[in-house]
């Protein structure tokens, strides 16, 4: 399994300040491995998973049949020429694709065509300890997250306002 390094190990390119997920090269050559090798690690960017996988996470990503998903399943697709990690939902009844969200957005769908779809998540990585995805526990969690996750996100959210207003300092 390949490993990807994080965005601020990539070198910016010259003609634009992006981040690594949004560089068409470097996602088309991921694309690449990921179906040659059938699986890759890659270190995602962004809050719009969190609290559940926070920015800068590792995630082991694996090759996938997108019919097999199921909403709660953690995905990664393209998203014009970059590439995005996020929660499936649902089915369409009238679409061939899924509708995924991040778990910090609650009311912001998006619809993602079969063919978009490059591989389901199948480990996260917290320091040295590797969670298994798809798991039978991870599996309730994962439709608690999808029925209560926005929820929980903006209360950890003003959690964390809170607690930087009364402790002063930065947020972590």
């Amino acid at each position: 399994m390949r490993s990807v390094p994080a965005a601020s190990e990539v070198p910016k390119t010259v003609s634009s300040g992006n981040s690594f997920f949004d560089e068409p090269r470097l996602c088309a050559e991921l694309i690449r491995v990921l179906q040659h090798e059938g699986s890759l690690r890659l270190r995602v960017k962004g809050s719009s998973m969190w609290p559940w996988v926070r920015s800068g996470a590792e995630v082991q990503v694996r090759s996938w049949n997108s019919e097999a998903l199921v909403p709660g399943d953690l995905v990664l697709f393209q998203r014009g020429s970059t590439l995005a990690f996020h929660r499936v939902v649902r089915r369409p009844s009238d679409r061939f694709g899924w509708i995924v969200r991040g778990d910090a957005h609650g009311s912001v769908e998006e619809f993602v065509s079969d063919d978009s779809v490059l591989g389901k998540g199948e480990g996260l990585v917290v320091g040295r300890k590797t969670w298994r995805l798809g798991s039978a526990l991870e599996r309730r969690i994962a439709h608690a997250i999808l029925e209560y996750g926005p929820a929980i996100a903006k209360a950890a959210k003003l959690g964390m306002t809170v607690r930087r207003r009364v402790l002063g300092g930065s947020r972590r």
